[in-house]
This record gives C-alpha cells, structure tokens and sequence, in this order.
C-alpha cells in the first residue's frame, strides 16, 4: 500500500520533497565545479528545512534524547531500528549537524520524485534480493564514507510495523567495516502508531534516542561480533511502548 496515495498527510510529505527537489539543479552545480562541501551543504539544509517543515505541518510530537552524542561532523553510519514511513523525518529532525544520505530500498526509485530526491541526498540504492548489485551499492557506499559523507541505515531491511523490532542484518555492519567509519545508534519509538498501526495517518508521541558513538570502523575482527551484538541490544534496549 503507497501511503503517498491513501493518506491526507502524504500530500504535505510530497509538497515538501518537491519543495527539496527544487535545490537539485544546485547541488549538481556544486557537486560540477568541485565544490563537494557546498553540495553537502545545501543537501544539509535542505533536509534539515525538509524535516522541519513536516514536522510542523503536520504537527508531529518529537522527544529526542542523546543531542549531546551527535558528533560535530561525520563520517559516520547512522544505525536505526524502523517501525514506520516517517522514520525518516524523525532521523533528519533528529540530526542536523551533518548531512548524510541513507541506504534506500531501489523499489523506492520506481517514484520519479523520490528518485530525484534520494539520488540528491547522497544516497545509495540497495538491491536485497540481488547479492551482484548489493556488492556494487557496498562499494559505491564504501567511497562516499571514505570521501567524508555519511550514510543512515536500516538494519531490519523493511519496516516492523509494530513495536518489536525486526531481524537486524548483520551485513548491514559491513558499511562501516569497509569504510572504517564509527556507528551512531539510534532508536525509534513510536513511529508505527503514525500509520501503520491503522492504516489511516494519526497524530502520535515519538521518541528519538540517540546512543554515544560507537567506534566499530576501527575495530579488529576479534572484536566485531561482540560489538555488533552490543550495538544491537542497545538499539533494542532504547525502543519504548509509547
């Protein structure tokens, strides 16, 4: 079900990704005369003002804890549980120092708007069903991170819909892996009371948690396993039934 078609309040999200759109021709033109940190930029303005806009129109109640844990800059992979379609918002309302993209389901590209907005965000298509083309969006991941973006990540690969979170994939610490980039985790509460829950949009209290920084890129491969499962329960642990 396409919540941009069945729901009154998909009209503003869709006012507001094209109000985002707008700014392509400008971060194709910085990104064409070199100036990669202007791009970033004005992506992070964007998204931030994105984000910001909803929020208000649609009058979303946020709590966010942890802002003293978002580091200045990035790189960093940013590492979310997902109830719900506006996770997203919650992520760019939440984190707003940097800018960074997400690694987005390619059935999303099927939308020519949101297409252009993702490909605008310096984010990445992944094919999960594909293990070739999921290779090549890794390493297309891969030189973002190490060329100083930063990317948001679901590791459950599709939303819970419910309270209780999915499987978390463990390939999903492979972008930070390869990239040698540190993890940010981060829970979300309460987003699938929004629409999922009913099918209809309804108002709802949501909680963002934003977890101290993990530094999983620079750990040794003795390490990794027992990081990732930290890393997972405090995602877990940090998911409350508001």
């Amino acid at each position: 079900m396409n919540p941009f078609t069945t729901i009154p309040a998909a009209f503003k999200a869709y006012d507001e990704i094209k109000r985002y759109n707008r700014l392509a021709p400008k971060i194709d033109e910085a990104f064409a005369s070199g100036d990669v940190q202007g791009a970033r930029e004005i992506m992070r303005v964007g998204m931030n003002a994105f984000a910001d806009n909803l929020v208000e129109r649609l009058d979303l109640d946020y709590t966010i804890m942890g802002k003293e844990n978002i580091p200045e800059n990035g790189p960093v992979l940013i590492m979310a549980n997902h109830q719900g379609y506006f996770d997203l918002v919650g992520l760019y309302h939440a984190i707003q120092k940097f800018h960074f993209g997400m690694v987005a389901k390619e059935e999303l590209a099927k939308f020519k708007f949101l297409r252009t907005a993702i490909e605008h965000t310096g984010s990445v298509f992944i094919n999960r069903g594909n293990s070739r083309e999921a290779l090549k969006t890794m390493n297309e991941a891969t030189k973002l991170l190490k060329a100083g973006d930063s990317l948001g990540i679901f590791p459950e690969g599709t939303r819970s819909r419910k309270f209780e979170p999915g499987e978390f994939k463990l390939a999903s610490f492979k972008f930070a892996e390869k990239a040698g980039v540190p993890i940010l985790p981060v829970s979300i509460s309460g987003s699938y009371r929004l629409y999922e829950e009913t099918g209809s949009f309804k108002r709802s209290p949501q909680l963002i948690k934003i977890h101290p920084l993990v530094d999983y890129g620079s750990l040794e491969r003795k390490d990794r396993t027992s990081c990732q499962l930290d890393i997972i329960e405090t995602i877990k642990g940090g998911i409350e039934d508001i």
